[in-house]
């Protein structure tokens, strides 16, 4: 029977919390259970794409290399919820990793629409490769944009506890200072050393 590895991904532990992991699962029993696949859950909780951690060190990349390696039939299936599950990388990078992916032999499969990408059907329809351009551009910026409005709150929240007001450091996320502070001090010292 052939397998369909389902690649289930969070970037927090507060979506931890929340139906993510039921609603990712759901929907993979559902389509191997519809195409006669026997399931395999890759469960990466807590791991960004942003950065490419998921494929660097998470479990994405030790998937893609089992796939490399034999380990993992390359006639498998992968099973995403949508494609920002792979990266939110930019749109090269991203790409990147999609093609790859097809060309290891792997049909990929995203669940948000239940469409199908193999090596053979993008090229036959360069629509689909389109498509994941598209896809990986919305989520990239979509992270983006997140990214900003965090830097923005610390910036406020280090005002504010420069004037001894109290400030709640968790409200920026996980990692505030990995993803604001450094942004804060690299812009002051660029501001610095312009004056």
């Amino acid at each position: 029977m052939p397998k369909l590895y389902s690649y289930i991904r969070w970037p927090s532990e507060r979506q931890a919390k929340g139906t993510t992991l039921k609603r990712q699962m759901e929907s993979a029993k559902a389509f191997a259970l519809m195409n006669d696949l026997e399931l395999i859950e890759i469960i990466d909780p807590g791991v960004s794409a942003f950065r490419g951690k998921n494929t660097k060190s998470g479990k994405l990349g030790d998937f893609i290399d089992a796939v490399r390696q034999g380990a993992i039939p390359a006639d498998s299936w992968l099973y995403v919820e949508h494609l920002d599950r792979l990266t939110r990388q930019d749109v090269t990078t991203a790409q990147k990793l999609f093609i790859e992916i097809l060309e290891l032999g792997l049909t990929l499969v995203m669940g948000m629409d239940k469409r199908s990408f193999t090596l053979e059907s993008v090229n036959q329809n360069p629509t689909e490769l389109m498509i994941s351009i598209l896809m990986f551009s919305h989520s990239n910026e979509e992270s983006k944009t997140k990214q900003s409005r965090t830097i923005s709150n610390v910036k406020v929240l280090v005002e504010r506890h420069k004037e001894g007001k109290p400030v709640n450091i968790k409200s920026c996320g996980k990692h505030p200072f990995q993803c604001g502070i450094k942004a804060i001090c690299s812009h002051t010292n660029h501001g610095n050393a312009a004056q």
